[in-house]
This record gives C-alpha cells, structure tokens and sequence, in this order.
C-alpha cells in the first residue's frame, strides 16, 4: 500500500494518511448528495461505536466542510471525516462510483473494497475486524 497520501480534516488541517499505517483502516468514499452513501451511514455509525476505539475509520468526501457538518448534526453522527485535498488516492484505492469502501489490514493489504451501500454493522463486518486486529 502506498499510504504517501495528502488529506484534509478540521479547518482544512493537512492530514497523512500514513499516520495510519499498521493500523486496521476503514476507508469510505462517500458524499451527503449520494443516496446510498447516507443510506449505510447508521451502519457505519454503529460499527464505529463498537470498534472506532480499536479500528481507524476515515470518511473521505470531496464536499465542503460545511455542507458535511451540517448533514452530520442534523443526523447526528459522530464520524470522523477527512476531505480530498487535490490529491489522487493511491491506486490501490481508486474508486469510481460512491460509496465504495475499503477494508485495510495493518500491514496494509486491501482485504474488503465494496462498490455500493453495504450492510457494515453486520456479523461478517465484525468478524474481519477481529480477524485483523489479533
């Protein structure tokens, strides 16, 4: 995996993405305007209260700022979203549709990529969680 990637977050803060390498990584690509991307929302929600303490997990738009902490007050999510700074993923996460998801092992293989809203509070989720955090 090439983690030599450049984000934003916060105030438009720059952000690694190879701050987290060797780390279990959720990766979502997604956008408010995307119908499916905010019908998985509440299942990235309540896998992020189960494992967002042993899990990374990264929401990645293209959107302003704030048209995104406007959707996650209304909806009241508490995600952590990162922004595209202008700076392409690395290929091995390219996408070309949203949402598309990525599932990253600490030694930073590509184990799960999901074109599409997925159902991720579910018992398969959790068992790759507990796979790769051992």
């Amino acid at each position: 995996m090439d983690y030599n990637w450049l984000l934003a977050w916060n105030q438009n803060e720059p952000f690694y993405f190879s701050n987290f390498r060797e780390q279990v990584v959720f990766l979502n690509f997604w956008a408010t305007w995307c119908s499916p991307c905010v019908a998985e929302m509440p299942e990235i929600q309540s896998l992020y209260k189960k494992f967002g303490d042993r899990v990374v997990f990264m929401l990645v738009t293209s959107e302003k700022p704030e048209v995104v902490k406007a959707f996650m007050e209304k909806n009241n999510y508490q995600l952590p979203v990162f922004y595209l700074a202008g700076v392409q993923p690395p290929e091995a996460l390219s996408f070309r549709a949203f949402p598309t998801t990525f599932i990253i092992s600490k030694d930073g293989h590509v184990v799960t990529r999901k074109t599409g809203a997925a159902n991720w509070d579910s018992r398969a989720t959790e068992k790759i969680f507990e796979e790769l955090l051992k």
